[in-house]
């Protein structure tokens, strides 16, 4: 079990952290993002598009350099007569070349692609599952946003960049929306050139050119990270500390069991002594002894391992059937040769821990006295030798830290389950709609749509409420507030920390968001009126501590031109995903614009259900078809249940840490009475002696409770110090710090001294019932 759980792990930790990326010359390829030079929060952000044309024709640090980005959401897709959503990731000409990777059909993307209009590059996965992996696709034409692409090619199976759910990539063609673009650059390093200095030589480059994004340049700084570090996050902003973490808890469930085998031989070894006397007095030297013991010890490892990957095998299995966690691109877990090795690793090193204490002990034999075959050992082996006793203390110490760590991840994820969102998630359903460019070009197209497709929904029988905004639960870019009759906000003076939303009249009524104060949108809030926004509380506490906001007039970003915007309302906080920190909910400062006066292409459908929701989606598409057949309806997805696989990834490492520590008690209790066990048979004719004495069958019961509970002690002294350090080395893993923290401590320290007392209470009752003629009769 030990060795099956640790390679099990281990398979999934090679995988993401050990394996190099199946790209070409992957140690050499590093992401960049920006970094702002104050705030921490803001620490990974893309770049624009112009920074990366200047460090591409200016930079010597590279080999190559390409820009990707997957800000632009899905967009809609039309080929051979059917239309859907689709997420088509934009994509520089010399992507695929930094990768190195050929298409499986066709080509990737060429210089002269730039000029001759859109092109696209299929994923097999799309290719396979919506195409019928059709062999004739490349060079037929699709439409994507209206706009007509010709497909140049299809990856192979297996390929993937971030994000992996990518269903083709399209290029990047020079024009006016590349001014506006902000993506994500990635490059390969020239041979010999550090990070350190590709960096210095794009820090130097990131200077102020006299064009719109002097600003941004301004406020950030460009870092240079390794891909493969940055995917690992990008998957999971803990994935590498927690693998590590889990690692380092499996591990010391197998020391425990090989602590156990040990005492396990040790008292076998007791056993033999004579058998290693006799085998001393014929010559054996005491190396061949130890030798000997080794090799057994290297054969019951090896039957362990054996199974052990049996068992691994089914754990990495069972691992790809639930897919509990997002992996990084091209980290596919398996038991390989790699695994195999380690396992075969683990059996020898376990082998050595495990057999040579027993076999040290069983090389220093008295020869003369055990040949004589003296009567009894002497009283040094009355109590457990130290060596036992330090062993049951190390697995009780070990054992305690597990349950106070796997405690303190279990409790963060049931307080981060619990956490008050702002809104009620309950029968809330959401889904994207993107409207086409064609036909809907101007705002009052857009509002008029919007207007029409609410109140069809709202006529659904199975529907209590329906509304509009332009995200939900997941984090938004941030922006400089200004506000009127203050200095304006500046890169140098200020950090962008207001969130943006556009919504419909009725949706704080649907998502059950207060209105603390003023009113929320209506019909007043319509094109070519009043600019107006409503506020969340989180701003007012932020810009207006001791005024009433009401009235007041800001304006999003520090762009001169922009509108400015009455305040007629203020409503409680939503809660929203922390981009940079996976335990912890955002409760920035938001400004709600009606989308009424915007009415933006893209937007996203909140439906709160009456009752059950089975047939909603169903009703909503019909509605949608009807008003337009060509706008596509993203899937309808429960708001409860998105959140709930936010959780999944904190919840599996919560429930794996606990497998773990369960074990590791199991184990040290299993220890805890061998040992105990082992004592009451050495100790039996003593027993039997004092009972036949007089003593009192109580006074032997509490004899050995207090040996038991001594070693007990004494492991728990150590595992309540390990213990304190716990909480700092998941500090990352935990959802907000509470004193609470203590009740937790002393919850699993009450509950492992009673588990302790019950494997302690059975050997000592057994001591109870030695019949002292039973004990004596050999004498």
């Amino acid at each position: 079990m030990g060795i099956g759980a640790t390679s099990a792990v281990f398979s999934i930790l090679e995988a993401v952290l050990l394996r190099p990326l199946p790209y070409q010359h992957p140690d050499r390829l590093v992401a960049i993002w920006d970094g702002h030079v104050r705030e921490a929060s803001l620490a990974k952000v893309f770049s624009s598009y112009e920074d990366f044309e200047i460090w591409k024709a200016h930079s010597t640090s590279f080999e190559e350099l390409a820009a990707v980005t997957w800000a632009t959401g899905d967009r809609i897709l039309r080929v051979r007569g059917r239309t859907r959503t689709a997420l088509a990731i934009p994509a520089s000409v010399d992507f695929f070349r930094l990768l190195g990777v050929s298409p499986l059909l066709g080509r990737t993307f060429q210089p002269e692609d730039r000029t001759r209009g859109c092109a696209v590059v299929l994923a097999h996965r799309f290719w396979e599952q919506n195409l019928g992996a059709d062999a004739n696709i490349v060079d037929q034409g699709v439409t994507l946003d209206e706009r007509s692409c010709v497909v140049v090619g299809v990856m192979p199976p297996g390929f993937e960049f971030y994000p992996a759910a990518a269903d083709m990539w399209s290029l990047i063609t020079p024009g006016a929306d590349t001014t506006r673009l902000n993506v994500g650059v990635f490059g390969r390093l020239k041979g010999g050139v550090t990070r350190e200095a590709a960096q210095a030589e794009l820090t130097a480059l990131h200077r102020p050119t006299g064009g719109s994004g002097d600003e941004h340049r301004r406020m950030f700084v460009p870092t240079v990270y390794e891909l493969q570090s940055e995917f690992t996050w990008l998957a999971g902003r803990n994935l590498r500390s927690t693998l590590l973490a889990l690692f380092a808890a499996v591990g010391v469930v197998l020391l425990i069991a090989c602590v156990n085998t040990a005492n396990v031989l040790l008292t076998r070894a007791t056993a033999r002594r004579r058998e290693f006397a006799i085998r001393a007095a014929l010559g054996s030297g005491r190396w061949r002894v130890i030798r000997q013991l080794l090799t057994e010890g290297l054969v019951l490892s090896s039957a362990g391992a054996a199974f052990g990957v049996l068992l691994a095998t089914a754990g990495v299995l069972w691992f790809r059937a639930i897919n509990p966690i997002e992996l990084p691109p091209g980290a596919i877990v398996g038991v390989d040769i790699r695994v195999l090795a380690f396992a075969a690793l683990l059996a020898v090193l376990t082998a050595v821990v495990f057999a040579l204490a027993p076999a040290w002990s069983a090389a220093r034999v008295d020869i003369v006295s055990l040949i004589k075959g003296a009567g009894h050992e002497g009283s040094g082996h009355r109590r457990p030798t130290r060596l036992r006793a330090a062993m049951v203390t190390v697995q009780i110490a070990c054992s305690f830290v597990l349950l106070v760590g796997a405690g303190l991840l279990i409790d963060s994820v049931g307080r981060l389950g619990a956490a008050p969102l702002g809104f009620d998630p309950a029968r809330l359903m959401m889904t994207n709609v993107r409207l086409p460019r064609s036909g809907y070009t101007d705002i009052g197209r857009r509002v008029r749509f919007y207007d029409q497709l609410t109140y069809a929904v709202r006529a659904i029988p199975q529907t209590a409420g329906v509304a509009i905004c332009t995200s939900l639960l997941r984090g938004r870019s941030t922006n400089f507030l200004a506000v009127e009759g203050r200095p304006s906000p500046s890169a140098d003076s200020a950090v962008p920390d207001v969130g943006q939303d556009q919504t419909s009249e009725r949706y704080f009524q649907v998502m059950r968001v207060p209105v603390l104060a003023g009113r929320p949108f209506d019909g007043r809030d319509r094109e070519g009126l009043q600019p107006v926004a409503i506020v969340n509380d989180a701003l007012v506490r932020r810009y207006f501590p001791n005024e009433n906001p009401i009235g007041q007039r800001v304006r999003y970003g520090n762009d001169a031109r922009a509108p400015w915007l009455t305040i007629v309302g203020v409503v409680g906080n939503q809660k929203t995903m922390n981009l940079y920190r996976e335990m912890t909910w955002a409760d920035a400062p938001m400004l709600y614009l009606p989308v009424s006066q915007n009415a933006p292409s893209e937007v996203v459908l909140v439906v709160r259900a009456a009752g059950e929701a089975a047939n909603l989606g169903t009703a909503v598409q019909k509605v949608l078809t009807s008003l337009d057949p060509g706008i596509p309806l993203g899937e309808l997805r429960s708001v409860a249940g998105d959140v709930s696989k936010t959780l999944a990834y904190p919840r599996f490492r919560a429930l794996l840490a606990a497998a773990f520590a369960g074990l590791a008690l199991v184990l040290a209790l299993v220890g805890l009475y061998g040992v105990l066990a082992q004592v009451v048979a050495q100790r039996t004719r003593e027993i039997g002696i004092r009972i036949a004495l007089g003593a009192r069958r109580e006074s032997v019961l509490t004899l050995i409770l207090s040996q038991g509970m001594w070693l007990v002690g004494t492991g728990l002294t150590f595992g309540l110090v390990a213990a304190t350090w716990i909480r700092l080395l998941l500090a990352t893993m935990l959802y907000d710090a509470r004193n609470g923290d203590l009740r937790l401590l002393a919850l699993v320290f009450f509950s492992f001294c009673a588990s302790a007392f019950v494997a302690i209470y059975v050997p000592a009752r057994r001591a109870t019932r030695v019949n002292p003629v039973d004990a004596l009769r050999n004498e």
